[in-house]
């Protein structure tokens, strides 16, 4: 495998943004067409993969390497690699499952919480399998990915990328009804209202973070709950902030229908100027 040792200080994270500084050894990753992880994952399936990452379990390079393999290997085709775009995503996606596979990828995330590129990797992947497969979602909510998303979300929030992926993972997953009951129990109406709060202006983050509030609010006591939280006038201050952007607007209509079953929120948004906004705006056209 083609890995050169750099010092730390010229050692560089997958986001500029992340602090490399948990990492044990600075490396300059092979590309993705060069790594022997990503060839193995490819010919010898998940089993072969995570064999290895069960005898170097214990450095974060490494680990970091395995977990961008799998990414790869879940991909959409072509991927610029040979070897995996010989394969199929959704056979590898199965083996994963049949063989429980998400266990080990979050003790992984468990050993590794405090270095941030790893904990990127493991969102990139639940991701993958969650984006549009019930089964998987099922998966992950009963291994306790919840828990596992919340606890990123707490200790990834100066990082806007990260925070992007913990809300897609997040609307994807809050798209079962009970696994956005889990959702709300684990603090997921905080960490959007938070996201907001913090990266207005971010539209990437905030059509994710609208995205993930209008499958969460699709329950009438978390509508209320963000009500309650004295969060509207933010969601409004977003909207007027990207009030041009159309895919935005549709979606954020859909959390203001949620929201309008409450008629205090109906009130909050006329007194904080959604109408205008959204006349303002491009939606009509």
């Amino acid at each position: 495998m083609a890995l050169a040792v750099r010092g730390p200080s010229v050692g560089q994270s997958m986001d500029s943004r992340m602090d490399p500084k948990h990492m044990r050894l600075h490396l300059t990753a092979p590309r993705d067409e060069e790594s022997e992880l990503v060839r193995l994952a490819a010919t010898r399936g998940p089993e072969g993969v995570m064999t290895v990452l069960r005898f170097k379990h214990d450095f974060a390079w490494f680990v970091l390497l395995g977990l961008r393999a799998i990414e790869v290997c879940l991909s959409p085709r072509p991927t610029g690699v040979a070897q995996v775009d010989l394969t199929d995503p959704v056979e590898f996606s199965q083996r994963m499952l049949e063989m429980e596979m998400i266990d080990e990828i979050f003790c992984l995330l468990r050993k590794f919480e405090k270095t941030p590129q790893i904990q990127a990797r493991g969102l990139a992947i639940l991701e993958l399998l969650v984006m549009d497969d019930a089964e998987w979602r099922d998966e992950v909510a009963r291994k306790g990915g919840v828990k596992i998303i919340s606890r990123i979300a707490d200790q990834g929030r100066d990082y806007p990328q990260m925070m992007a992926q913990v809300m897609t993972v997040m609307a994807y997953l809050a798209a079962e009804d009970y696994i956005e009951v889990m959702l709300g129990m684990h603090d997921g109406l905080e960490i959007i209202s938070y996201c907001m709060y913090a990266y207005p202006s971010d539209s990437e983050l905030m059509t994710r973070t609208s995205l993930a509030l209008l499958n969460m609010t699709a329950c009438e006591s978390h509508a209320e709950e963000f009500l309650d939280k004295g969060a509207i006038p933010v969601l409004v201050k977003v909207m007027k902030e990207h009030q041009e952007d159309l895919n935005m607007g549709i979606i954020q209509c859909g959390v203001v229908t949620h929201l309008g079953v409450h008629p205090d929120a109906c009130q909050v948004l006329v007194d904080e100027g959604w109408l205008e906004a959204r006349a303002d705006g491009h939606f009509e056209n």
